[in-house]
């Protein structure tokens, strides 16, 4: 749901995979430099939220990879090897990415085509599913029903705290509603239709007054 993938829960590593079930390996590039992270996740998206706020805008949705495997297992099989054939191509985190994620470790800088060329391999070795990770998101929000009545009641709070001039709630509310919009453009879903139209005007005016 829109809600769940907008605003953190309480869990301080809800990334962390189970150990059965379905899990993704995955590549995200950096959109402003030449580095990407590799890893595993039971869900991607939560992965990406705890990297980074703005995730995306942060990272090249457009140019992100999944590798969607049957076992949490095999997932840290690959992941394994991709480290391997990665190695020389090692780099720190950027500074950007939370501390609190625990994702300072699997950054490559300059590999972004061994990257693709690897993932392509394995799936077809293994005969799994490989997804852009962009298409993953669209059709994961597609069908996104609960956006609507989410968007209406996030800016009709919006309004609220304004008018109680609660700037801090104000500014985190905006912040919630903001990163769903952008992330829901950021992968190529038209926003018309989906919310109210005083959403889209809030929205675009918030565009246009930004810096």
């Amino acid at each position: 749901m829109v809600t769940s993938d907008s605003i953190p829960d309480d869990d301080p590593a809800p990334w962390r995979p189970a150990t059965r079930g379905r899990c993704y390996v995955y590549a995200l590039l950096a959109r402003e430099a030449d580095v990407l992270k590799i890893g595993f996740a039971r869900d991607p998206l939560v992965r990406m939220r705890s990297l980074h706020r703005r995730f995306h805008a942060w990272f090249a949705l457009e140019r992100g990879l999944l590798i969607e495997t049957p076992r949490v297992a095999e997932a840290r099989a690959i992941e394994r090897h991709l480290k391997k054939l990665l190695a020389a191509h090692a780099t720190p985190a950027p500074l950007e990415i939370r501390a609190a994620a625990h994702g300072r470790t699997e950054w490559y800088r300059g590999a972004g085509d061994v990257v693709a060329l690897a993932f392509e391999a394995i799936a077809a070795e293994r005969a799994l599913p490989r997804h852009d990770l962009a298409a993953w998101l669209r059709g994961r929000w597609a069908s996104e029903v609960v956006l609507h009545d989410w968007a209406a009641a996030m800016l009709a709070a919006i309004t609220q705290a304004r008018a109680a001039g609660d700037t801090a709630g104000t500014t985190r509310l905006s912040r919630a509603l903001r990163g769903v919009l952008e992330a829901f453009e950021a992968v190529g879903l038209v926003l018309e239709g989906r919310v109210d139209d005083a959403v889209l005007a809030w929205h675009h005016r918030l565009f246009d007054t930004a810096t």
